[in-house]
């Protein structure tokens, strides 16, 4: 095993050395067929497309970090996906991360391998989708927020009774639905900031600056505000069936966002009383 790369690449700055065995020498019977054409490759690129990251070979067991930055990525997984815990908190706190080419050689064990392929799969995945709030809530809730907002928009040019109830009830389902997903993604990485579970970013605290339990409350209050006012109208107003619904469904959808708003202000601000103190 020829471990002088490693070495020469701690040696000149960099913090974290992966090997990557696909640009090195592959014995035969070296990795498995899923393991190499799927498993691998399904899980470097989830890692490197939520963490930002370039490694060629996320799962590589030989790397090399200085005691510097073991010490700051703080690892406590128990399990394969140590792994990645490595690569995902050195992604996160900035360190300098390089590969080396790694010649891989069959295991030449008699005894049945520790590794499962679908079982340790799914936890290197899991941990990936855990260590990736953005990824797991706030993507697909904006998208799919976006989604009911312009389906919303284009459902009120809709000149049938029974196709604006049937498809506005669909529309509000899921725009409370992906502002489930927004609100926890807060939620998530305040709680995960703050118990040491993933390191803090460059603008965490910027967060608390912009959002703060006054701003929420008044933004909650507006739209619930704004939701009853249009509710009422359409309730009292001597309009046809089709025009009173135009108002009912986007005041229930107001309300509905204010009260979540209203009460995700608070979590959030209990939440951050941590990062106050």
């Amino acid at each position: 095993m020829n471990l002088e790369p490693f070495v020469s690449k701690l040696n000149e700055g960099y913090e974290l050395v992966m090997g990557n065995r696909f640009k090195g020498e592959q014995k035969k019977d070296a990795m498995p067929f899923l393991h190499k054409y799927i498993g691998n490759p399904v899980l470097t690129f989830t890692g490197n497309l939520f963490f930002r990251t370039s490694i060629g070979d996320f799962h590589c067991g030989l790397r090399g970090f200085t005691k510097t930055a073991y010490e700051k990525m703080d690892l406590n997984s128990q399990g394969m996906e140590f792994a990645s815990e490595i690569v995902v908190k050195a992604s996160m706190l900035k360190l300098k991360i390089t590969e080396v080419p790694t010649t891989v050689f069959a295991a030449g064990r008699t005894r049945k391998p520790h590794l499962r392929t679908f079982p340790d799969g799914w936890r290197h995945l899991r941990f990936l989708l855990l260590y990736s709030p953005k990824w797991l809530f706030l993507i697909p809730g904006v998208l799919l927020f976006f989604s009911g907002i312009v389906g919303l928009l284009l459902l009120l040019n809709s000149s049938s009774r029974i196709e604006y109830i049937r498809e506005s009830t669909i529309i509000l389902g899921v725009i409370l639905f992906s502002f489930q997903f927004i609100v926890f993604y807060g939620l998530t990485k305040i709680f995960a900031v703050n118990h040491g579970l993933i390191p803090k970013g460059v603008n965490y605290s910027i967060l608390f600056q912009y959002f703060n339990l006054e701003r929420g409350l008044i933004l909650g209050g507006v739209l619930t505000l704004f939701g009853s006012v249009l509710l009422y109208y359409g309730f009292v107003s001597d309009l046809k069936i089709e025009s009173t619904l135009l108002f009912i469904f986007p005041a229930i959808i107001a309300i509905a966002l204010g009260i979540q708003v209203i009460l995700f202000s608070f979590f959030f601000s209990i939440l951050g009383l941590v990062e106050k103190k």
